[in-house]
């Protein structure tokens, strides 16, 4: 299976540009775009897709929960996936989840398998609803990367999408969307853990890790968006 799928992720840190770039791949034969598949149960079932219609009236979504969970996006409780995902899937846990002991912890209560049980599901659906073979998913966060390697539903390749430290915390100073204003100092500090994690973790792979400057993008998007392509 993991021979035939594919999933490119692209880490990093919010703000960076993935947005455009899960957009314009998602457009190549063969791909389709899952947005930051790593928030669907954060946003709720009336988040926008890039189709620009809410997940409950997007047609493609609402096969692929049905697909996945036997319900409509509309009918879907969010609130138990959302308190999984917060105890497992974020930046915080990366460091215990990284050990087997820590793993045990995390699954004594049936969390993480449970998390990767409904994760598991999501991304099987996203692959037949869509029948595309290469996922792109712009979620960013290392940890989910972590988590979908464990999966083995496919092989994943990071695309470790960086942006000037400084343009990053100055988009962060501004709301966006549900999005709140970030200080200075927290964004720093989260520029730097997410950026280094996704580096240490997956820049030893060089057949599975690339790293995208968001200025080389911004000078030469074609042959940044080609250099993607070729590489997965």
């Amino acid at each position: 299976m993991a021979d035939e799928r594919k999933i490119i992720y692209i880490a990093g840190f919010g703000r960076s540009g993935s947005t455009i770039i899960d957009d314009i791949l998602g457009q190549a034969d063969g791909f389709f775009s899952a947005g930051e598949a790593c928030d669907v149960w954060n946003q709720g079932c009336h988040e926008p897709c890039s189709c620009g219609k809410p997940l409950k009236d997007c047609a493609v979504w609402i096969a692929i929960f049905a697909a996945a969970y036997r319900c409509a996006p509309a009918e879907m409780d969010f609130s138990h996936p959302l308190q999984m995902a917060r105890r497992v899937d974020r930046l915080r846990h990366m460091w215990w989840l990284l050990t087997a002991a820590g793993r045990h912890l995390a699954d004594s209560s049936g969390t993480l398998s449970g998390y990767l049980d409904i994760t598991r599901r999501l991304y099987d659906a996203m692959f037949s609803v869509s029948g595309a073979r290469i996922i792109v998913d712009s979620s960013k966060a290392p940890s989910h990367a972590y988590l979908l390697q464990q999966l083995g539903i496919a092989d994943i390749y990071i695309v470790h999408l960086v942006r000037d430290s400084r343009a990053v915390a100055f988009s962060w100073s501004f709301p966006k969307g549900k999005w709140p204003p970030r200080g200075l100092l927290r964004s720093c500090i989260e520029w730097n853990a997410n950026n280094l994690l996704s580096e240490w973790l997956w820049s030893g792979q060089p057949r599975r890790y690339m790293r995208v400057a968001y200025e080389d993008f911004t000078r030469r998007p074609r042959a940044v968006i080609q250099r993607i392509v070729d590489f997965a």
